[in-house]
Parts: C-alpha cells; sequence; structure tokens
C-alpha cells in the first residue's frame, strides 16, 4: 500500500509494507547468524523525498532522502 505525489522537480512517497512468514536470524541461538526463525508479520512505513535542481545548464543535482519507522 502506497502513495505518491509528484511534481516537475519533486516526488513524495508514503509505503507500508506487511511481509507475513517473515524469517530473522536468531542470533540467541547462533551469534553468527546462520541460524533463522520464523517470525510471523512485519511491517515496514516509511516515506520517500526527492528532488532535481539545475546549477547550471549542464549540471544538475538530485537529492533523494528516505524515513522508516
Amino acid at each position: 500500500m502506497g502513495n505518491r505525489h509528484e511534481e516537475s522537480d519533486a516526488e513524495r512517497g508514503d509505503y507500508q509494507i506487511n511481509q507475513t512468514n517473515a524469517v530473522t536470524p536468531d542470533l540467541a541461538l547462533d551469534p553468527t547468524g546462520s541460524t533463522s526463525v520464523q517470525t510471523g508479520e512485519v511491517r515496514s512505513r516509511g516515506i520517500e523525498l526527492s528532488g532535481v535542481g539545475n546549477v547550471t545548464r549542464n549540471f544538475s543535482v538530485i537529492a533523494t532522502a528516505k524515513y522508516d519507522w
């Protein structure tokens, strides 16, 4: 699920991703992380911002930022 808004030189997007049957390393059982356990459902939410600006006719700058919670 997500939304996206786009202007001529800027974009904003927000998202929520739900994943079922996720697998994560079991560091309590194996500190090397080579043993995994099934953790059920995990969720990732966040927002992304990006923009483009022309500094000169031959030079442009692209910036992107992302924040997850």
